[in-house]
């Protein structure tokens, strides 16, 4: 895991980009345009603001932003403060960078601008402005690729939610006396939790919310807030696969079989408390229609997704050895269905929406740890899983060609495969020389196509550790180093190399085992059964 001091990665920028001259040039137009685009895309999933009250006021935010801030926050004409001010420029940076991936130096300026007034802690008095705009920046930097700043954001959030009590029903009504403040108080919280966790899954790092300290009489979001109900009780179901996975690196990474039975049933029970308005019409099943309306269609999407990634969470344990999956092959197989399913819902999505391509992000959660997931089976059983899988994977990959390779997912991939790709060229699976017959609808290699084993000289057939083996763990996928930004490739690359890889583990123990040499039976099998395990950990990471 990251130190808990760790800083994100950043990139050394030659032309320092302000957002004074966005400012000077924007209308109250542009600013409405951006503050909708967070609504529609944020807002209906996390309702832990009411943003159509900046819209209203777009005109006066432009001109407070304008004039370095609202003169006097006592001015009885404006029902606007300061920090109104600071959450809504972070309501614009993200609504740009959703709308405008391309402009992403321009919402990291203005939310430069806005980090200052927030990074004092040392205020005695905390009210629910800061832990919205806390949370909303959070989400910011999730969508800007830093993950570990959401996590700590969302952390600090958190821990102003519990100062408010925020987490107690008796505290809840003490504080806020109307129905409305009430009511946006409690989604304020539930936002909080969900995100908590979602975090944390995404950077194994510790929730700073426990299900022990928060009242069990504490309302829930009211009944026009179905998906965060939902989500509320995905989290809470989150929070007992947690306490029972084991944390990573360690010796066992298995849960007992009551254990994943228990879960399992939790998560079934999740899936079916879903109204039945929120539930994914599948496109396997081909009720699904071509067109639906935008945002419950991405709910929908999100649900079931998050489902499907529970239910891996319960069940990897199942691929990490060629010995697990012998013990227990249809758990196996299970593990490897649901990453199959996951894959093909979202190809379903990017070929008939733009559903995915305006929130990459949140879809390539899945698809990183579906990916990880096949690599997995095909890495510890090639014979069982490597035919079957290979054209979802296939598919699987077409989608990371789309990515761009600045993006958090784009990096955690190439993180975990760079070092295994100087093992891969030394025994010939890099496709540059073979003649492999492409696919034309694809571009991927036919399933009858293989790579071949390139002839050595006898120097050359030394066992060659993966690059990068030592000390491996969970937060080298998180941190970067100086020189990791510019070594990743262009996305066709990274594809290739994905294939490749996957070619490469369909060949089977070949390519996991030393070549021959001097070195001893005894010293062969450990190194093997240790780049094994060293894989196993790098997809463990992943999902």
């Amino acid at each position: 895991m990251p130190p808990s001091g760790a800083q994100s990665p950043s990139e050394e920028v030659i032309d320092v980009v302000t957002d004074l001259s966005f400012w000077d040039c924007c209308t109250a137009s542009d600013i409405t345009k951006y503050l909708v685009n967070f609504q529609e895309e944020v807002e209906s999933v996390y309702p832990f603001i009411d943003i159509a009250e900046y819209i209203a006021q777009s005109n006066e935010i432009l001109q407070a932003i304008r004039g370095g801030g609202l003169p006097f926050e006592d001015d009885s004409a404006s029902t606007l403060c300061n920090k109104d001010i600071d959450i809504a420029r972070v309501a614009i940076s993200t609504g740009i960078l959703l709308e405008e991936p391309s402009k992403f130096e321009l919402a990291t300026a203005i939310v430069d601008s806005v980090q200052t007034n927030v990074s004092s802690i040392l205020s005695p008095q905390v009210d629910l402005k800061e832990v919205q705009l806390l949370t909303m920046l959070s989400i910011y930097y999730f969508h800007a690729g830093e993950e570990l700043l959401a996590w700590r954001s969302i952390g600090i959030a958190a821990r102003q939610a519990l100062e408010m009590g925020l987490h107690r029903k008796r505290s809840l009504l003490d504080n806020f006396k109307d129905t409305d403040s009430r009511r946006l108080a409690t989604r304020v919280f539930w936002c909080v939790y969900v995100l908590d966790r979602r975090w944390s899954f995404g950077t194994s790092l510790s929730f700073a919310l426990v299900d022990k300290d928060v009242d069990p009489e504490l309302p829930k979001p009211d009944e026009e807030y179905l998906y965060l109900q939902c989500m509320v009780g995905y989290g809470q179901l989150c929070s007992r696969i947690w306490e029972a996975i084991p944390p990573f690196g360690s010796a066992s990474q298995t849960i007992p079989d009551d254990t994943t039975a228990v879960l399992d049933l939790k998560t079934q029970d999740w899936l079916d408390s879903i109204p039945p308005h929120l539930r994914l019409r599948h496109p396997r099943l081909g009720l699904a229609p071509r067109v639906q309306p935008r945002l419950p269609h991405r709910l929908r999407a999100l649900l079931y997704l998050r489902g499907n990634y529970a239910r891996i969470l319960i069940y990897r344990h199942h691929l990490m050895s060629t010995a697990s999956i012998a013990a227990n092959p249809q758990n196996a197989w299970l593990v490897v269905d649901i990453a199959q399913d996951t894959i093909q819902v979202l190809v379903h999505l990017h070929a008939t929406t733009d559903i995915y391509k305006r929130q990459q992000n949140v879809f390539n959660y899945f698809l990183l740890s579906a990916l990880a997931v096949l690599f997995l089976a095909v890495c510890h059983a090639p014979d069982i899983f490597s035919a079957p899988c290979k054209r979802t994977f296939s598919d699987g990959v077409e989608l990371v060609r789309g990515l761009s390779r600045h993006n958090i997912v784009s990096k955690r991939l190439w993180k975990s495969i760079r070092g295994m790709i100087p093992r891969m060229k030394t025994f010939g699976f890099t496709g540059e020389d073979n003649d492999v017959r492409k696919d034309e609808d694809s571009g991927v290699a036919t399933e009858d196509t293989t790579a071949h084993q390139v002839e050595a000289n006898p120097e050359q057939q030394m066992p060659m550790p993966m690059a990068d083996n030592g000390g491996f763990s969970f937060g080298d996928l998180m941190m970067g180093d100086p020189d990791f930004a510019s070594s990743v490739p262009d996305m066709f690359q990274m594809g290739e190399s994905l294939l490749n890889l996957f070619n490469a583990f369909g060949e089977g123990q070949q390519f996991l085992q030393p070549v021959p040499s001097t070195y001893s039976e005894e010293g062969e099998y450990t190194m093997a059964a240790e780049q094994g395990k060293d894989i196993s950990m790098r997809f463990q990471g992943l999902i």
